[in-house]
């Protein structure tokens, strides 16, 4: 036997009816091709990798004050304040900042890389990403990015990922060097694809 909704139950699902329809579509979560941490490095957080070396893992407090932002088609910390190279704090980065690109879209960052210490996979807690490497940022301007990074060494393709990325957030990369490692000749996806959205 079908059961009909009482008056009180049919109201209200007739008013959660009307008040979902004009509700924005959920968030779509970016689908990127993953990439995992090179097996000779699994372990490196208790010093079990091919170096030996002890490497620190973010947590996610780390990694929520190390989320990249744009504002105004300039990369921003989460306070909005504009990245730059830091090249008096950290020379030995000679202004770049390692990146990796998680699998739901964000993109963390550290001006910080210490050679048997923090790497690409610190950022990330040695998950899979759907790309890793540098780039040069100089009071938010996004000047270069590459998919540079040796525990992870995504192809030239996971650079695609970054860049419409980046183009979905709002940096014009007409205005980037897109620097393929693997792969010097290729090129960005399509103008169309990499412009700002509206």
């Amino acid at each position: 036997m079908v059961r009909t909704p009482t008056r009180p139950l049919a109201a209200l699902v007739a008013l959660l009816t009307v008040a979902c329809a004009g509700a924005p579509p959920p968030k779509a979560v970016p689908e990127f091709e993953l990439f995992p941490l090179y097996p000779q490095y699994v372990g490196e957080q208790r010093g079990e990798g091919e170096t030996g070396d002890v490497i620190h893992y973010w947590t996610d407090a780390d990694r929520a004050t190390h989320v990249l932002h744009v504002a105004d088609g300039k990369l921003v910390d989460a306070a909005g304040r504009l990245l730059d190279a830091e090249l008096e704090t950290h020379p030995e980065r000679n202004g770049f900042a390692m990146y990796v690109l998680g699998a739901d879209g964000t993109i963390y960052y550290s001006f910080d890389h210490k050679a048997g210490y923090l790497h690409h996979s610190s950022l990330t807690a040695g998950q899979p990403v759907a790309c890793a490497g540098d780039l040069t940022v100089i009071l938010g301007e996004l000047i270069d990015v590459n998919n540079g990074s040796g525990h992870y060494r995504p192809p030239p393709r996971a650079l695609d990922n970054m860049a419409l990325r980046l183009a979905q957030m709002g940096v014009d990369l007409r205005t980037v060097q897109v620097k393929y490692w693997g792969e010097p000749d290729r090129v960005p996806p399509t103008e169309a694809q990499t412009a700002p959205a509206d």
